[in-house]
Formats: C-alpha cells, structure tokens, sequence
C-alpha cells in the first residue's frame, strides 16, 4: 500500500511539472537520442519503468502489478498503465519510459505497444533476465537504451536469436522466389487465377537451409517464416571468438545507409542478442530488436507487385 502510494505522489507531481499544450501527437513516439544509448547513466531523465513477463507487467516506481491486458483495460481513465504515460507525457523534459523484456513477455509488448506508440515520449527497450532484478538489469555492463521506433528510411536486415545462436532471415530472397511463381499468374483479373495461384503456392516449397516461407500469404502482404527442422547451424554461432568476427565481416558487405540491422530475438537468446548488437553498434549499424514468442512464425510485411 506504501509503495502504490508512493506512485501515485510521483505521477501527480509529473503531472503538475509542466502546463499541458494542446497539439497533435506525432506518427510515433520518440527514440532516446543515439549518443545515450550505451551511457544511460548520463540520460538527464528519469524513467519510469514497465517490466513486462508473460502475461504481467510490472510499473515501477511503485511496484503496480497488473495482469489485464485488454486494450480497453489499458487505456482506462484510472489504469496505471495510462496514468504512468500521461504523467511522462505532461513533463517529457524529466522523464521517459524504459521497457524492460524478459523470456515470456513477447504478448505483453505489443498489448503495451498499442497504449504508448503514437504519444510524444521518449521510449526506450531492455531485455532482462528472468530472475534478473531492477537493479540487476540497470547496472550490467551491457545495459543499453535501445531505440523502438523503426528507420523510415532504411529497410530490415533481419536476424534471428534463436537456440543459443544468431541465424541471418532470408525473407526477401524467398519473397523474390514466390513472386517469381506468382507472376506466372498475371494478370490476376479473375478469382479462379487469383487461387490457382494459391494452390500453386501452397504445392510449391520455397527455403533455404535455415528458413522456409510457410503458406500462400504473399498474396496477402504478409510474408510468413517457419526455422527448417534439423537446420545445419549458424557461421556466426553465439556471436562469441570467430563467430563474432563472422558476423562482423559479412555485415561490411550491406551498406548500412539503406539498411538496418534488425534482431528478432527468442526467450532462450537474450545474450546472444546482447552480444550481436554490440557488433552492430560498434560497426555504426542502427539495430532494432524484436522479441518473438518460442515457436512463433515469423511475420514481414512484404508489398506484392
């Protein structure tokens, strides 16, 4: 009771730190600036935190744990979810939100997602061991601000932390080989040539050694992605000695003024993550990470032709 009250005193005075100017909200909320990212200590603000596991969450200060995730739930006039947001977003110039992800909390993220993404705060995301406290995640060595707003202007090279070990997704190259087949069916002016080319798709296997598209989804925008049973491992393994360096040659083929780095990352690879996006960062890659639940396809958003 102590600790809820002690909330509730802090989001008031947030709230009362700044007057309120009316105004349109912006498409997303904001990145925290590049130069804290790996120097959260020297951030001006403070952030409020939401520690999100599987199906709870966690608001700190205060320690408000909720476990209802429905959309209406969350934006209630008296959630502590809305509560916390309204009072970063009534004094952004002191506070921010830090998202912490740990194994399990996949679901979580993106009930979240919809209450924070287009308010005009600073966002930042962290993945946090299971048994991991907050003072345990806040002080590692590797503790990062990392950013969740996705570059405009620059498209995912997308890598999977999976099984202890960090896998390159091919999705673009198996988008181009499914509309390979699909062209054969333009133009696709009737419904029968529409599903012909679904059954076409759905007879016909499109992978490589790690990956393979899962479904006729193309035609619908969405390009879907199942691991292959029994795949050989990764060149870059657990991104640890060779691996690293792997890693670190093949990403000086792309040119990272087009592309970003994108980490889709599963419960048992936190660490891998950690270690790959260090890669990344040190290269002058911009780096976004994804959590996926266990046994997820994995989804992209592709535009057919």
């Amino acid at each position: 009771m102590k600790g809820a009250l002690v909330w509730v005193l802090l989001l008031l005075s947030a709230a009362r730190a700044t007057a309120w100017e009316a105004g349109p909200n912006p498409e997303r909320f904001r990145d925290v600036p590049s130069e804290f990212r790996r120097n959260a200590g020297a951030y001006p603000k403070t952030p409020f935190f939401f520690d999100c596991g599987p199906k709870r969450l966690v608001i700190h200060p205060g320690g408000i744990v909720l476990t209802n995730f429905s959309r209406i739930a969350l934006m209630e006039t008296n959630s502590p979810v809305r509560l916390t947001l309204e009072a970063i977003e009534a004094a952004t110039d002191r506070f921010y939100l830090m998202v912490l992800v740990r194994p399990g909390a996949a679901e979580t993220l993106r009930a979240l997602y919809r209450a924070f993404y287009l308010r005009p705060i600073d966002v930042a995301l962290e993945l946090a061991d299971a048994e991991a406290s907050l003072a345990d995640v806040t002080n590692r060595q590797d503790y990062t601000l990392c950013p969740m707003a996705r570059p405009v202007r620059q498209a995912p090279l997308s890598l999977e932390c999976r099984a202890g070990q960090l896998f390159y997704v091919p999705h673009h190259e198996l988008f181009a080989e499914a509309q390979k087949v699909v062209e054969r069916f333009r133009p696709m002016s009737r419904r029968q040539d529409v599903e012909a080319a679904r059954r076409t798709l759905q007879q016909s296997r499109f992978a490589d050694e790690q990956y393979e598209l899962e479904g006729p989804v193309v035609l619908d925008g969405i390009l879907r992605l199942r691991p292959v049973a029994d795949a050989p491992l990764s060149p870059f393994g657990d991104v640890v000695g060779e691996g690293a360096n792997r890693f670190l040659r093949w990403l000086r083929e792309f040119d990272p003024r087009v592309l970003y780095v994108e980490f889709i990352v599963r419960d048992d690879s936190f660490d891998v993550a950690r270690r790959a996006r260090v890669v990344a960062e040190e290269t002058g890659w911009e780096w976004r990470i994804r959590p996926v639940k266990t046994e997820e396809v994995l989804e992209f958003r592709v535009q057919p032709r």
